[in-house]
C-alpha cells in the first residue's frame, strides 16, 4: 500500500512539554493515561522522562472498548516484566466514563501520594488535597476521566485530538488535577506506532489521507477480527474465499501486492454492503472510510484491540 504522511506535532504540544517541566514540582503524581487498545503507541517517552522523580501511575482508558482478553494480557505482561512506568505496582484497565473506576484511579493515587502529605505534615503544614498531573496522547480521555470525577464539564470533550488546549486546574474535593493538552512527541515513534495513533484517532483526519487510512484498518483488523468484520458488513464465506484466492494468485509475483489488492477487494465488498454506493451502483469507497473509521473508533463494529504482547499472539 502507499505510505501515508502521519506525522503531527503542532506548536501547542512543544509548549505544553515545557509547561509540564514547569509545573511538575507543584504536583504529587502524575497520571498517565493510554489508550487501552494501544498501549504501547500511545505510551510518550518524553513524559516518562520529563516527569522522571516523580510518582508515576499509568492506566489503560477505553478498556471498555478493548478486547477483553487482549487487555488481560497485557495487565499481565507488564506485571511479569516489571514495567517501572506504573509505581503502583499494577496496570488499571478503566472506563474513563465510569465513576467506580476513576474513583479507583484516585485511590491508588492517594496511595502514592500519602508519604508526601504525611512528610509535609511532621513539617507543620496543614493537610491539603492530592495534586495530580494528568498526561497522555490526544484523544486518550484524559478530559472525559476529568470531567466524570468532578461531576460537571470542566474541560472540552470531543472524538477528535487537539480539542484541549492549555493547562488548568480542575478541583474535585481531596484532589486537585492539573489537566493537560494531549501531548504527541517529535516523529511519534515507529511508522507503526503512528499508524495506531492515527487509526484510533489521536492523531486528525485531516491529517493524511482518510481512505488510505481506512484501508491500512481495514487490513490490521482482518487477521483477528475477521468474524466481527464479517458481520458487521455482511462479507460471506465466498467474499473470504475470492480473498484468499487472490492472495495465492498474486503472492508469486513480486511486483504485486498480494495482501493489498485482496484487502481492497474486501474493503470494496464492506463498502457496497453498508450501502456506500455512487451513482451507477460503483462502491463509494471514501464516504465508507469515513463510516469504518468511525465505527471502529466508536465500538460499533465490537471490541478491538490493536497491539497484543507477545503472549497473546494466538489469543
Amino acid at each position: 500500500m502507499t505510505k501515508l504522511n502521519l506525522n503531527w506535532f503542532p506548536g501547542h504540544m512543544s509548549r505544553t512539554l515545557r509547561d509540564i517541566g514547569t509545573k511538575l514540582p507543584l504536583v504529587d503524581v502524575v497520571l498517565e493515561i493510554r489508550d487501552a487498545r494501544i498501549p504501547v503507541a500511545s505510551g510518550n517517552p518524553e513524559l516518562v522522562r520529563i516527569c522522571a522523580g516523580k510518582p508515576l501511575l499509568t492506566v489503560l482508558s477505553k478498556a471498555d472498548l478493548a478486547d477483553p482478553e487482549i487487555t488481560v494480557a497485557w495487565q499481565a505482561h507488564f506485571r511479569n516484566n516489571d514495567e517501572q512506568w506504573n509505581d503502583a505496582g499494577r496496570i488499571e484497565a478503566i472506563d474513563c466514563r465510569s465513576m467506580r473506576d476513576d474513583k479507583r484511579v484516585l485511590e491508588l493515587a492517594a496511595e502514592l501520594a500519602e508519604p508526601i502529605l504525611e512528610r509535609e505534615q511532621r513539617q507543620g503544614r496543614l493537610r491539603r488535597p492530592v495534586r495530580l498531573l494528568v498526561v497522555g496522547v490526544p484523544n486518550c480521555g484524559k478530559s472525559t476521566f476529568i470531567n466524570t470525577i468532578s461531576g460537571r464539564r470542566a474541560t472540552r470533550t470531543e472524538d477528535r485530538p487537539g480539542v484541549t488546549r492549555g493547562v488548568q486546574w480542575v478541583r474535585s474535593g481531596r484532589v486537585e488535577l492539573l489537566d493537560t493538552p494531549g501531548v504527541l512527541w517529535p516523529a511519534a515513534g515507529t511508522e507503526h506506532g503512528q499508524l495506531l495513533l492515527a487509526i484510533t484517532g489521536a492523531m486528525p483526519d485531516t491529517n493524511t489521507d482518510v481512505e488510505l487510512l481506512a484501508r491500512k484498518a481495514f487490513a490490521l483488523l482482518r487477521p483477528r477480527y475477521a468474524d466481527l468484520i464479517s458481520e458487521r458488513y455482511k462479507l460471506s464465506s465466498a467474499d473470504w474465499e475470492e480473498y484468499e484466492q487472490m492472495l495465492e494468485m498474486y503472492s508469486a509475483d513480486p511486483r504485486m501486492d498480494a495482501a493489498a489488492m485482496a484487502t481492497d477487494l474486501l474493503f470494496t465488498r464492506a463498502a457496497l454492503r453498508r450501502g456506500c454506493l455512487r451513482t451507477g451502483g460503483e462502491a463509494d469507497t471514501s464516504r465508507f472510510a469515513v463510516i469504518y473509521l468511525d465505527e471502529l473508533r466508536d465500538g460499533t463494529i465490537g471490541r478491538i484491540s490493536l497491539e497484543a504482547p507477545p503472549e497473546a499472539e494466538d489469543v
